[in-house]
């Protein structure tokens, strides 16, 4: 069975990477997303 992680959205997860970069880093949600499906294959992030 394969684990599986969901990401709930909130309102300001769209301006991740955007909204204040010196505070909250300048990586875009999907280029978290992205990285966590590289970094742990065997889990589904969805």
């Amino acid at each position: 069975m394969m684990k599986k992680i969901e990401i709930i959205n909130g309102p300001n997860l769209n301006l991740t990477g955007i909204r204040q970069p010196e505070i909250y880093g300048s990586e875009t949600m999907e280029e978290m997303v992205a990285g966590l499906r590289e970094r742990f294959p065997q889990v589904e992030v969805g």
